[in-house]
C-alpha cells in the first residue's frame, strides 16, 4: 500500500481527538498499586469494555494493513492457554484471567495501530505522556511517602526505557528541542535511578543515549541493522542464562563493579527453574493462578546464603517465556520481534529508526536481569516499531531526518 492509499485509509481509522486518545489508553498503564486499592482494579476493567466497545463501532470496515508482528502478539500471549487446556488443573477463574490478559495486550496493539494510522507522532506523544507522568508520580510518591507507585524498584525499568525511548522520538519527529516538562522527568527518573542503583536501567538507558549520538551521523543509518541487534541481545541473554559467560568477565564485574558473578544470586534461581523447564520443554507450564511471572523455586544453598521455598520472579525475560510457553513460545518471540522491523527499511526518518532500534535492544539487554517484556509498555513500543513508515506521512523528511 502506499502512502496516498495510507493517507486515504486514515480517513477510516479511529476518529477521535488527542483527548479521546488518552483516554483509550490511559486503563493500559494504571499501575498495580492503584489497581489495588478497592474496586478499581474492577472499575479499570469496566473502563476497557467500554474502551473495547468504543473500539468496535467506531471500525467501518475490516482493515487489512495490519502488520504480521500483531498476528503474532496474538499467537504467543494465547500460548499461555494451552498447557491449562491440555493438563488436568483445568480452571474457569484461571482461564478468566487469561483471557483477561490476552484482550487487552490485543486491544491495546490494535488501538496503537488505528491511532498511527491517523497520526504516529501525535500516537507516540500521548504513549510518552501518559508514562512520563506515571513516573514523576511514582518518584515524587516515593520520596514523599515511601510508597513505589509502580511497584518494585526494578519494575520501573522498562518503564522507563519505553519512555525514554518516546520522548527521544517525540523531539525527533516534531523536530524540537528538549522542553521544561521533558528535563522534570529526565532529571526526578535518572535521580531515582542513581540513588536506588537500579543498573539494569543504566546499562539500558546507556545504549540507548548511545543510539541517541550515532544517529546524528551518517554512517549509523546504514551500519545499524534492526535484526542484528536485537538477534544479538538474545544470544548474549542466553549466552548468559546458560553458557554464563559473565565468569570471563571477572574483571569487570567483580573487580571494577564490585559485583558478584552470581549476579546477586540469579544464577541460583535461574538454575532450578531450568530443570524445571525441562519437565515441560516444549509447551511449557502456562499460567498458574493469578501471576503469572512467579516461579515456584526451591533452593537451600548455605555456600550462597540462600534458603529460599517460594514463587519468585526468575530474573530473565527469556527464561519466565521458556518457562510458561517452552520452546515454542520462545521462538514466536523471537519471531514477533524480528517481524516487527519489516517496515523499518521503508521510514524515511532514519534517525527515529535509529532510535527504535536502540530502544528495542535497551529492552532486551535489560531482560538479562528482569522481565522488561512482560507488559504493556513492551507491546506499545513493539507496535511502534512495526507502524514506523506511518510517520512518512507526517511532513517531508530530509536527508538528516528532520522536518523540511
Amino acid at each position: 500500500m502506499n502512502m496516498l492509499d495510507r493517507r486515504a485509509a486514515a480517513n477510516i481509522s479511529l476518529k477521535s481527538s488527542e483527548l479521546e486518545l488518552l483516554l483509550l489508553l490511559f486503563p493500559f498503564f494504571v499501575p498495580q498499586y492503584v489497581m489495588n486499592l478497592g474496586a478499581v482494579s474492577s472499575m479499570i476493567e469496566l473502563y476497557k469494555l467500554g474502551v473495547l466497545f468504543f473500539v468496535v463501532i467506531n471500525i467501518s470496515r475490516k482493515d487489512s494493513d495490519l502488520p504480521v508482528a500483531f498476528y503474532l502478539v496474538m499467537v504467543f500471549k494465547g500460548l499461555d492457554v494451552i498447557p491449562l487446556l491440555l493438563g488436568n488443573a483445568f480452571a474457569f477463574r484461571t482461564l478468566y484471567l487469561w483471557f483477561k490478559d490476552f484482550y487487552s495486550v490485543v486491544l491495546l496493539c490494535y488501538i496503537i495501530f488505528l491511532a498511527c494510522k491517523r497520526d504516529y507522532y501525535s500516537t507516540v506523544q500521548k504513549l510518552y505522556w501518559i508514562l512520563s507522568v506515571w513516573i514523576i508520580l511514582h518518584v515524587l510518591c516515593f520520596y514523599a511517602t515511601g510508597i513505589e507507585l509502580l511497584g518494585i524498584r526494578t519494575k520501573i525499568s522498562h518503564s522507563f526505557i519505553v519512555c525514554l525511548t518516546l520522548c527521544l522520538i517525540t523531539q525527533e519527529l516534531g523536530g524540537t528541542r528538549f522542553k521544561w516538562y521533558d528535563y522534570v522527568f529526565l532529571g526526578l527518573s535518572l535521580y531515582y535511578i542513581v540513588d536506588r542503583r537500579i543498573s539494569t536501567v543504566m546499562i539500558a538507558s546507556a545504549a540507548l543515549l548511545i543510539g541517541y549520538f550515532l544517529a546524528y551521523f551518517a554512517f549509523a543509518h546504514r551500519i545499524i541493522n534492526y535484526t542484528f541487534m536485537v538477534s544479538a541481545g538474545i544470544v548474549l541473554n542466553l549466552s548468559i542464562l546458560f553458557l554464563r559467560i559473565q565468569n570471563y568477565f571477572r574483571w569487570l564485574i567483580v573487580d571494577l563493579l564490585n559485583e558478584d558473578l552470581s549476579l546477586n544470586k540469579r544464577t541460583y534461581i535461574w538454575d532450578d527453574v531450568l530443570r524445571q523447564c525441562r519437565e515441560k520443554m516444549w509447551l511449557g507450564h502456562g499460567i498458574i493462578g493469578e501471576n503469572r511471572r512467579t516461579v515456584q523455586v526451591n533452593i537451600v544453598n548455605p555456600d550462597a546464603g540462600m534458603n529460599l521455598v517460594s514463587p519468585i520472579q526468575v530474573h530473565n525475560q527469556l527464561l519466565s517465556i521458556l518457562y510458561f510457553n517452552g520452546v515454542i513460545g520462545l521462538g514466536v518471540f523471537y519471531a514477533m520481534l524480528l517481524t516487527a522491523g519489516a517496515r523499518l527499511k521503508t521510514c524515511r526518518n532514519k534517525r527515529d529508526v535509529i532510535l527504535l532500534v536502540f530502544g528495542m535492544t535497551a529492552l532486551i539487554l535489560a531482560a538479562i536481569a528482569e522481565l522488561s517484556c512482560e507488559n504493556f509498555g513492551f507491546y506499545a513500543l513493539l507496535m511502534c516499531v512495526a507502524l514506523c513508515d506511518y510517520a512518512n506521512g507526517r511532513s517531508p523528511i530530509s536527508g538528516n531526518g528532520r522536518t523540511e
